[in-house]
């Protein structure tokens, strides 16, 4: 049986398995709904515990029935992402960005989905990682990715909340079902997690060839980018030697490998290795393989290429990652796509027979005018920002950007706030809060528009000064790693008030363009999910990976 076929069948036992699943966990989480009922006073979160029990009571099947779908939808679509290109979508310059505007209810689902994937993450850690690397092998990956894993926890995660939503619940039942669900759903998926991995090992799945492997020297150089980088040109070299000595005829001295044998052997499986981490498009995939020829070029002209990342070579591979991870997807066409805007700079490279630090140092001023041209072009066909958001208080942020141009103030005020501001403010801001919204049931008060965590009552830190200083530091052009709208994402800066209190983020993700205040991205990086990916950061984790899988290959 091929490992083609072993896959499949694999897929279609999962499949099969998710209505079992679902109903084990609407059981589970049922029954702790009703432990906790018995134990908890009037008021507080009862009313919404009384909402989840009955969306989930025994004699309805809706709930299971929805996470069950959820689930079997979650993983169909993970297989066809890396088994079918993404539909085309058109991105020319006359197409209009889409906008996602984050606001507070969406924020605390997204810090309550990532808590619940960390706790089955814990929970589960080795489990994962066996069964990553059998699927691995399943799939002829050549190393251990979090992807090959049909049933992640993230999609587990989106699967039921998407299930909680369809059963009517409102946003605090949601969270707090979220909340209620979260240990039980790790031990199931723990005890799940552990059964195929014991069904996959009686078929002999040939693991060892994706073991983990711990490098001494990946170790001790992680820290430095260049010690990393300087062992994997010397295992590469020394691999090369090995190789041309064994090709001698006996009594013959060991024939020395041309200076530009294994540059020209490494450089391709480092750029290959970074396409791939990026999740570049096939148009960018190409585009970066014809980087190859240049960049062994460079390294024969200039030794600095194969001693530091720092080398302008490096930052330029870097900065074109970057830029994939916010303007790149299959199904891009149009005069604005990032490779066609890429293509001169990629074609000045090849036509040099002695490309240098200048040629690449030119290289990237013309990649930087194509980011500062990309987020320009993104920006401008928003008619929303037509509006002047630097007036305009933190809360308000999300209806301004709603509020098309043309329904603004009816004297025709280019200056003038839309209508309904002031309702807005009061809406959103904590200090005013709704006074018309009817009493939830089983209790005597309002519901609060701002969930009390959202406000910020942590006294001045050194974790609260480390958070102001990162968001100081956050300038357009900057790539973060967010998780945002249910998953985690790579977003590029792309604007930012002159106050600093809004930002618009571009993503591949999420709409492509993404709506954040100050105060959501200072909430969202107190919860460990918003951090910036430094400049060189995906050139350097291309080559620890790549210098793992040399290991775990006997390499």
């Amino acid at each position: 049986m091929t490992l083609q076929t072993l896959w499949k069948d694999y897929l279609d036992a999962l499949l099969a398995e998710m209505p079992a699943l679902a109903a084990l966990i609407a059981t589970q989480v049922r029954e702790r709904t009703l432990v906790l009922l018995g134990s908890s006073a009037q008021g507080g979160p009862r009313p919404h515990l009384l909402a989840v029990a009955h969306a989930l009571r025994a004699e309805s099947t809706t709930f299971t029935d929805a996470l069950a779908a959820a689930l079997r939808q979650q993983v169909q679509e993970a297989v066809q992402e890396t088994t079918a290109p993404a539909p085309p979508r058109r991105s020319g310059a006359g197409q209009r960005s889409q906008l996602s505007l984050a606001d507070d209810e969406q924020l605390e689902r997204d810090i309550e989905l990532a808590r619940l994937i960390q706790t089955i993450e814990s929970s589960a850690e080795w489990e994962l990682r066996e069964l990553q690397a059998v699927c691995a092998s399943l799939k002829r990956a050549r190393s251990i990715r979090a992807e090959h894993n049909p049933l992640r926890p993230e999609m587990c995660a989106r699967a039921l909340l998407s299930s909680l939503e369809q059963v009517g619940l409102d946003h605090p039942a949601r969270v707090l079902a979220l909340r209620v669900s979260a240990p039980l759903l790790a031990v199931a998926l723990r005890e799940l997690y552990t059964q195929h991995c014991r069904s996959l090992r009686r078929l002999d799945i040939p693991a060892q060839r994706f073991r983990a492997c711990i490098d001494s020297r990946v170790v001790a150089s992680r820290a430095d980018g260049d010690g990393a980088w300087r062992g994997l040109v010397a295992r590469m070299a020394g691999h090369v030697e090995r190789r041309g000595s064994t090709t001698t005829s006996p009594g013959q001295p060991a024939l020395q490998p041309h200076d530009q044998m294994w540059p020209a052997q490494l450089i391709p499986r480092l750029l290959e290795q970074i396409a791939d981490e990026a999740e570049m498009s096939s148009a960018m995939r190409a585009l970066v393989a014809r980087l190859r020829a240049p960049v062994v070029r460079a390294a024969a002209v200039e030794p600095g290429v194969l001693r530091s990342l720092a080398h302008p070579v490096w930052q330029l591979v870097d900065r074109i990652a970057s830029l994939c991870s916010a303007n790149d997807a299959d199904g891009d066409d149009g005069p604005a796509t990032l490779a066609t805007l890429l293509d001169p700079i990629v074609a000045t490279l090849e036509q040099a027979d002695r490309p240098g630090s200048e040629l690449f140092e030119e290289a990237l001023q013309r990649v930087a005018a194509i980011t500062t041209r990309l987020n320009s072009a993104q920006l401008s066909s928003l008619d929303q920002l037509d509006i002047d958001l630097t007036e305009l208080p933190p809360t308000a942020i999300g209806p301004a950007l709603a509020e098309p141009a043309a329904r603004r103030g009816t004297d025709g005020d280019p200056d003038a706030l839309p209508a309904h501001q002031g309702e807005t403010q009061e809406m959103l801001l904590p200090d005013a809060p709704r006074t018309d919204l009817p009493p939830t049931a089983g209790t005597d008060h309002p519901l609060p528009t701002i969930p009390m965590d959202m406000v910020d009552t942590e006294a001045d830190t050194p974790a609260k000064q480390n958070r102001e200083a990162w968001l100081v530091e956050l300038a357009p052009g900057d790539l973060c790693r967010l998780f945002i709208l249910g998953r985690w994402m790579n977003a590029q800066m792309t604007w930012r008030s002159s106050n600093g209190q809004f930002c618009v983020f571009s993503s591949r993700r999420g709409g492509r363009l993404l709506s954040l205040t100050r105060r959501q991205l200072a909430r969202l990086r107190a919860e460990g999910l918003a951090a910036t990916i430094e400049r060189g950061q995906q050139v350097r984790d291309a080559v620890e990976t790549l210098t793992r899988d040399l290991s775990a290959n006997g390499t």
